[in-house]
């Protein structure tokens, strides 16, 4: 494999070309038909086809990440510490030229993306009912923004990138979501605009000081920014980061748009999309100064408790098993705030460092868990056709690879040692330690309940005396329901994203450049 200035523009073109032809094929062979669901759909050609030009779009950024990963601690990089940089004509006025390049901190959340969206797109593609054109096509959309916005680092083209995912997004719920997706994908639509609007803000602000999108450029403007607009700047930038990343109380958009939106999307949404705004804050924030962070460092830490223990507390009463797990992916996020509280109540330290390191491996930790957990999810559901907790039980028995995954996906996801979520999450932790007990502790509260709520679930559908429910009437036009324990193509994207977990929880060190 071999890497030049032109291969991460190639790769990056590739999803959205695929999209391109999947679309023009679907078009060309039978035109527009109602598709799942009610769902606009273009017409399906043969099967094979679609899921070559699936996989076309999906696969290659999978391979070439890690082989980015290996090779970035020897690649030629720039001042910035930019690997595989290129500036390429961007044609918007204003914008000569879009910079691309991976560093130390994007590089593992760009592996993250690639890893969550081969997965969810071989999923898709392996369907008969989402094996679509136009289904595939949004999902890829998706894709390439997730990827373009972390191999960017021209700050107004990141976030570009990233709103960009917004309206493919929007129409995937819509058309295939669950029976309340009209309500959530406006919902996600409001609050993700809103929030939008003040990161703009935010980073308008920045570039106009620094007279430069070129994030080290915008990042070492905010040491010289005159204190009160660096107290503007921050102020907005943790606002508008915090909807996004569905910080409390802004949450309330992300577990039902996670519980309602279709599987490929639930996990590339919840594992990857929803780390932007923690990607922004681990960039920019060590350029403020101290004075400017302090008024929110408090504020930070009283709402990520909202998080780790309201948020929490809802997930313990949560019955439904993807409802749970939507809600569960938004508590989690409490752990990554604590991490920016450590960043804003004491930057240019050690401490602050140790967090933001600890935060970038949480995450890359958290996007792998919940993106299995969802596609796990959705396997038990064409197995049983229902997901309310009591509704089946015994599910080891008729399927125990099903169970053998799910149990560890659940165990990742509450930071088990020997996944990587548990450095990150260790790392956090310990940042904490100048925080005296009466504040420390009931952050510690988070450990507890994240296990109660995913081990409760563990139980409730796999152990216990077996109870397979007969299909409802109303299943149809969902997938058939499946009497069989994992088919192939879900043993393999389930493995893909626990031994990536397992790998990188055993070397943490080949995330850490």
């Amino acid at each position: 494999m071999i890497f030049s200035e032109t291969t991460l523009p190639f790769l990056l073109l590739t999803p959205p070309g695929a999209a391109l032809l999947l679309l023009i094929y679907g078009a060309l062979r039978r035109g527009r038909r109602p598709g799942d669901g009610g769902a606009p759909a273009l017409g399906s050609g043969p099967p094979r086809l679609i899921q070559i030009l699936a996989a076309i779009g999906f696969l290659p950024p999978l391979l070439h990440a890690a082989a980015f990963c290996l090779l970035f601690p020897d690649a030629a990089k720039t001042a910035d510490g930019y690997a595989w940089a290129v500036d390429l004509p961007a044609g918007i006025p204003g914008f000569a030229t879009l910079s691309l390049g991976l560093d130390a901190t994007s590089l593992p959340l760009f592996l993250l993306a690639a890893l969550v969206g081969a997965a969810a797109g071989m999923g898709a593609a392996s369907s008969p009912v989402t094996a679509k054109p136009l289904y595939l096509a949004l999902l890829l959309f998706v894709f390439s923004g997730a990827l373009a916005m972390f191999a960017t680092s021209d700050l107004v083209f990141a976030y570009f990138f990233h709103e960009a995912t917004l309206v493919p997004a929007f129409l995937l719920i819509l058309y295939w979501g669950g029976q309340g997706r009209r309500a959530a994908a406006i919902q996600m639509a409001v609050y993700l605009t809103f929030g939008a609007m003040l990161l703009l803000a935010a980073l308008l602000l920045a570039v106009g000081h620094a007279g430069s999108s070129h994030i080290p450029t915008v990042r070492e403007a905010f040491g010289t920014m005159p204190l009160e607009s660096a107290r503007w700047a921050s102020g907005l930038l943790l606002l508008g980061t915090a909807i996004p990343a569905a910080l409390f109380p802004f949450h309330s958009w992300a577990p039902p748009t996670y519980a309602e939106a279709p599987t490929p999307l639930s996990m590339l949404h919840a594992g990857v999309l929803k780390k932007f705004g923690f990607y922004l804050l681990l960039l920019l924030l060590p350029g403020f100064q101290r004075e400017a962070l302090a008024p929110w460092a408090d504020v930070l830490y009283w709402l990520a408790l909202g998080n780790i223990l309201l948020l929490g507390a809802t997930t313990l009463g949560q019955h439904h098993l993807k409802e749970m797990l939507a809600s569960s992916s938004v508590a989690h996020m409490g752990l990554c705030y604590l991490g920016v509280y450590v960043m804003t109540s004491a930057p240019g330290t050690p401490l602050s460092a140790a967090a933001s390191g600890s935060i970038l491996l949480y995450m890359v930790g958290h996007g792998l868990a919940a993106a299995a957990l969802f596609l796990l999810t959705h396997s038990i559901r064409i197995r049983v056709g229902v997901l309310e907790f009591g509704s089946a039980g015994g599910l080891a028995k008729p399927f125990p690879l099903l169970a053998a995954f799910f149990v560890a996906a659940s165990m990742a996801s509450v930071g088990l040692p020997g996944f990587v979520g548990f450095w990150g999450e260790l790392g956090i932790y310990t940042s904490l330690q100048d925080l005296p007990p009466w504040k420390l502790l009931p952050a510690l509260a988070g450990i507890v309940i994240s296990a109660v709520y995913m081990l409760r679930a563990s139980a409730r559908f796999f152990f216990g005396p077996e109870n397979l429910p007969p299909p409802p009437a109303t299943f149809p036009p969902s997938p058939p329901l499946l009497r069989r324990d994992l088919m192939p193509m879900e043993r393999l994207t389930a493995f893909l994203l626990l031994a990536s977990m397992l790998l990188a929880g055993f070397f943490p060190k080949l995330l850490q450049f």
